[in-house]
Order: structure tokens, then C-alpha cells, then sequence
């Protein structure tokens, strides 16, 4: 199966028809919408976005494939789901199971970054408790949901070990591990490719995360994008650099399709 190319929703400056009649005329084939902040309400659960929403992506012959919790990282989960300091990332959690229900969305993404970056042994624990709770939230919905997180192998495998749960796979990004962590990104993707479900986040950056062009950042970008190439991996490519403008964009998406193109005869 040929990888089809998409975009992440919160990294281009448009909105419902907008961004799906654009994503069309690009050649882009699947979107990776937002929930949105817990401050404005969850945008994603108005009824009427939503519909633009659908209703753009069935006219531009795009497919949403997933659903961001972007939020987590202003409002975690690491202190506990008992703690108050949680009860946002509860409400997110469940609103996110519901908002995906009603759009017919099949997954979720989860970030552990920023307030809900996994940091010591109590927010590891605390990590494992919550990606339970939505796991057994997602599955009476039949959606899967993932992981976003730079890991190390080691504690990767204790994540997926002590986690548990059939219907979690594991959210790659290209250059998050370079930016945070000193984690190797294609070892880890050479080993957890099995669990990296149907799609993968493309970005590239040097002093920030998605600030450059695709192989134009310091994240060995040329190299990772080769392996999930060569690997064999048939998912989604799915750009989250920032695209404030359409240039870096267009850019981007013209060495995607050449390369794949390239690297496939």
C-alpha cells in the first residue's frame, strides 16, 4: 500500500473548509485534527465545527485519521488522576473518547510533553494509570490510541509492559527525540515499527521544534525518513513543522513525494 501524505491541523493557519480544500489541491490525503484547549471550551466538540469538519473532508476526499489531546500538554496527568491537578486532563480524556465517537475518528494521540512530560518515577506511574483509564476509555469505542513520548527503549518496553492494553501503538516524530533527548530515533523506530500503528509525524527543526524545512533542520532527518522509507513502513506520512506560510509547506511536500517516489523504484 502506497504512504499517503497529510497534515497536522494546529501547524497551518486555516480553518474547516480551508484547510480541507487546500489539503485537496496539495495532494494531501489525510488530516490529524485537535480537540483544542480546555480554556476555549474543546473547539472540536461544537457541533457545528465538527460538521465543517466532516463535511470538508468527505468533499476534498480526505480521510481523518486521528485525533490530537494537545491540551495534556498545559494540563497533564503526571501528578495522578486522583490529584486535582488532573481534572482537566480527565475532562480532556474523556471529551477527546467522545468528540472521536461522534466524527467517526478511529484514534487518538496522547503528548508527554511540557506539564505532561514523563519525568521521574512518580509521572511514569502516574503515565501508566492515565493511558490505562483512556485505553479502556477508547476500546468500547473501538479507537486506538497513542503514545507521544521520547522514551528510551529500556522504559519504552516498561511502558508498553505495565500499560497493558491492546489498543495502545506508539505516535513517531521525527525530531523529537533529537530536540529533547539524546534517544536515537531510528533505533527506535528499526525496533518499534510494529507499534507505530498507521501513521508517523514529519518535522524538522534546529533551535525549535518545526522551525526548518525537512532536511534542512539538525534532527538527522535524511536518515530517519530513509529507514521509515526503506522499512517498508505503508502509513501515513503526516507533515507538523510550522507552516505559518505556504512556501515552507509546498517545499516540504515536494521533497515528501519525490523521495518516496525516488526511494521506491
Amino acid at each position: 500500500m502506497p504512504n499517503r501524505v497529510g497534515i497536522t491541523q494546529w501547524t497551518v493557519p486555516w480553518k474547516e473548509e480551508e484547510l480541507c480544500s487546500r489539503a485537496e489541491a496539495m495532494g494531501l490525503s489525510v488530516l490529524h485534527l485537535d480537540l483544542g484547549s480546555a480554556e476555549k471550551g474543546y473547539p472540536m466538540m461544537h457541533p457545528q465545527i465538527r460538521s465543517a469538519y466532516i463535511e470538508g473532508a468527505e468533499q476534498h476526499h480526505l480521510q481523518i485519521v486521528s485525533l490530537a489531546l494537545n491540551d495534556l500538554c498545559n494540563h497533564g496527568f503526571t501528578a495522578g488522576l486522583k490529584d486535582a491537578r488532573s481534572e482537566i486532563a480527565i475532562a480532556t480524556m474523556k471529551n477527546a473518547v467522545e468528540t472521536a465517537r461522534k466524527m467517526h475518528i478511529p484514534s487518538l494521540s496522547v503528548p508527554h510533553f511540557f506539564d505532561n512530560l514523563i519525568q521521574d518515577e512518580d509521572s511514569f506511574l502516574a503515565t501508566i494509570e492515565a493511558l490505562r483509564y483512556l485505553c479502556d476509555l477508547a476500546q468500547e469505542h473501538g479507537v486506538v490510541v497513542y503514545t507521544e513520548n521520547v522514551l528510551s527503549d529500556s522504559n519504552l518496553s516498561r511502558l508498553w509492559q505495565e500499560v497493558n492494553r491492546e489498543n495502545l501503538h506508539l505516535l513517531f516524530d521525527t525530531q523529537n527525540y533529537a530536540a529533547m533527548t539524546n534517544v536515537n530515533a531510528t533505533e527506535i523506530f528499526m525496533k518499534w515499527q510494529k507499534y507505530c500503528g498507521t501513521y508517523v509525524h514529519l518535522k524538522d527543526g534546529d533551535d525549535a521544534l518545526g522551525n526548518r524545512p525537512l532536511w534542512k533542520g539538525t534532527s538527522n532527518f535524511d536518515n530517519t525518513f530513509s529507514v521509515i522509507i526503506r522499512n517498508h513502513f505503508s502509513g501515513d506520512l503526516i507533515l507538523e513543522s510550522s507552516y505559518a506560510g505556504q512556501e515552507m509547506l509546498q517545499t516540504d511536500l515536494k521533497g515528501v513525494f519525490q523521495r518516496i517516489t525516488k526511494m521506491k523504484e
